[in-house]
This record gives structure tokens, sequence and C-alpha cells, in this order.
């Protein structure tokens, strides 16, 4: 599993220019179950989403082609991590993909 911290590096209203692309970013990698949670931070400085089922390589590809980080507007810490403990009711497992 890899969490992706978003930093915003420009002001909020240039980083709303390319919010409409980046919902479609996410609904995409949500419908192919590679994006498990998303999110905005609180403050207003970026966001986070917990990606599964891919290697470090696909991760990185894909926040590459994040439309934030792809027009500058932010910086990505990607972090990988083993979910070994789990609240009751949450399924999070490593998703096989070929």
């Amino acid at each position: 599993m890899f969490i992706l911290n978003f930093n915003n590096v420009r002001a909020n209203h240039e980083v709303d220019e390319a919010a409409q692309e980046h919902r479609a970013f996410l609904e995409k990698y949500i419908a192919e179950g590679i994006f498990i949670a998303a999110g905005a931070k609180f403050p207003r400085t970026g966001g986070i989403i917990i990606a599964q089922g891919v290697t470090r390589a696909e991760i990185d590809a894909i926040v590459a082609a994040a439309p934030f980080v792809r027009r500058g507007f932010a910086t990505v810490e990607v972090t990988e991590f083993k979910a070994v403990y789990v609240a009751a009711g949450v399924n999070v497992f490593p998703m096989e993909r070929a």
C-alpha cells in the first residue's frame, strides 16, 4: 500500500484550475480499485490518497501523470507500507493485479 501526500506549491486559486481534471484522475483510479481513499488536507495545503495493488514503479507513473503534479501545482511524497493492523469492518488487503 502507499500513502500519497500531495503538497500544494501554488496558491489555491491556481490549484483550482486543475480541480476538474484531478477529480477525473481520482475517479479513474478509484474505479480501478487502486485508490481506496482520497481527500483534501485541512488546512487546505494539499491532499492524501491511499493506494493499493500496484508496484512502486506503477505508483510513480500514476503520480507523474497526476494533474496537480503535471501542471506544477503540487509535489508528492510517496510512502509505502504494509497494513498489518486493521480496524474491524475495514477490508484492506493487497490486491493482485495482472
